[in-house]
């Protein structure tokens, strides 16, 4: 999925972070690919001030970091609609194969992460615990 990606949008730059040299697919071979093994938390907040969107193609991911640290960083999420990504990314983001339509909107999705205040820890935390009254209560 994301060679072909790549592939049909020489015009933009895509910045691969992670073990990608460990793959069978060759992806430096593309002008428009930067490869990083590993980042710090500094360096990839850098990297979200500059990015339209976030490519997530991890399929049956049930709670994804990357796609919360993405949206909380105002980055809109493109998707892989099997697993729980989608529950996270909310309208935040849109599926895989709507990756054109994403591209095309992306100030206005940039807004709506602005916007989303229930990834943060103390909401999530919130939730949590009233969940944890309900359940445990006599």
């Amino acid at each position: 999925i994301l060679d072909d990606i790549i592939t049909r949008y020489p015009q933009e730059r895509f910045l691969l972070v992670g073990n990608h040299r460990k793959y069978f697919n060759d992806f430096s071979r593309h002008h428009n690919v930067t490869l990083k093994e590993s980042v710090t938390k500094t360096v990839l907040s850098q990297f979200h001030q500059q990015m339209k969107c976030l490519f997530f193609p991890s399929e049956r991911d049930p709670c994804p970091n990357t796609v919360v640290e993405a949206i909380l960083s105002g980055v809109p999420v493109c998707y892989n609609s099997n697993g729980g990504t989608k529950e996270i990314v909310k309208d935040c983001g849109l599926p895989l194969e709507q990756f054109d339509d994403l591209l095309g909107n992306c100030s206005s999705f940039h807004e709506k992460c602005a916007k989303r205040q229930d990834l943060y820890f103390a909401s999530v935390a919130e939730k949590y615990l009233k969940l944890l009254k309900i359940y445990t209560s006599p």
